[in-house]
């Protein structure tokens, strides 16, 4: 049995797994159990990040092999995409239920320092940070680099690509530069917690909705019958966690690492701009989406990506 234990016996508290709730003790064990190499200059582990991107592209390749060899999807380009919703699924459901238990487990303070939390707290923040950095460098990789790759011309980008990358490196800055600082983990975890709440539903909608309009193979009666419900439910979540719940954490970073001294202190000033920017801008740029969502929530099961779609995908 482990005593009580303070921040200075924190070795104790690491001993002490059992003390760990039940969900987070697997992230804990791995990420303690990883070897540690800092990148230079910094007290930043590198090894957790790269071997979630490879994790990631592990889902990716086993889903692709999945839709293909098991539900008979074609090997094209197509089905490469919609393989990558299936690594999307697989980062935002390890890393949603562990957010939600660490953001249950402490005061909700943005700008607190990491060194404020119990040490197994710390890990497994500092390894669900990392994770999704792993994903965003994965992601850019396997989706851009690799996926808009074009024989003897290179990589060639399409409409939105510049905007995603630009997304997929200010969330990367931002959750490095917490654990640069040691403070403000909690404001990025709460904006990543509502923003990959519904992501599961979001890439389980696109794959179901390539699977309608462009593959005839794949576009049966079971699926037209659940898709109705699929659109619909995608719909409703984006939308109120868009309109309501994104805001609303943005709004409580916003006010604690900018209208109290505690935060503004924990904080390096020029930082502070960049946050802002980054943590409102995600949210100011969905509105398109947003009203997609609301134009579809209008129509209830009158789906909008229907099988004779011709628009914009």
């Amino acid at each position: 049995m482990c005593g009580p234990t303070t921040h200075e016996t924190s070795r104790k508290e690491v001993e002490c797994i059992e003390h760990i709730p039940l969900l987070i003790q697997p992230l804990v064990k791995i990420y303690r159990s990883t070897p540690k190499v800092h990148f230079p200059g910094t007290k930043i582990d590198i090894v957790f990040t790269l071997l979630s991107s490879l994790f990631l592209y592990g889902s990716f390749a086993i889903g692709q092999e999945f839709l293909i060899q098991v539900l008979g999807w074609p090997r094209i380009p197509l089905t490469r995409e919609a393989a990558t919703s299936i690594g999307a699924i697989a980062h935002s459901t390890v890393l949603v239920p562990s957010l939600g238990v660490l953001l249950a487990t402490q005061k909700f303070i943005p700008s607190a320092p990491m060194k404020s939390h119990p040490q197994w707290w710390q890990d497994a923040a500092t390894a669900l940070l990392q994770f999704c950095t792993g994903y965003m460098i994965y992601d850019s990789i396997n989706s851009f680099l690799i996926g808009r790759w074009v024989s003897g011309e290179g990589v060639v980008l399409i409409p939105g690509d510049v905007e995603y990358l630009g997304h997929h490196f200010a969330t990367s800055f931002y959750m490095m530069s917490c654990l640069y600082i040691g403070a403000g983990h909690l404001s990025a975890m709460i904006l990543m917690f509502t923003g990959e709440f519904t992501n599961p539903i979001n890439n389980i909608f696109l794959i179901s909705r390539m699977a309608m309009i462009q593959l005839d193979c794949c576009n049966g009666p079971w699926l037209q019958a659940v898709y109705p419900y699929i659109e619909l439910t995608f719909a409703w979540m984006y939308a109120v966690f868009r309109i309501f719940c994104g805001p609303m954490s943005a709004a409580l970073n916003t006010y604690d690492i900018v209208f109290t001294k505690e935060g503004r202190s924990r904080i390096p000033a020029l930082l502070i701009p960049f946050w802002l920017i980054m943590s409102w801008g995600v949210l100011i740029g969905s509105i398109p989406w947003i009203i997609d969502c609301i134009d579809m929530i209008k129509d209830g099961l009158v789906v909008k990506y229907h099988k004779d779609y011709d628009g914009e995908l």
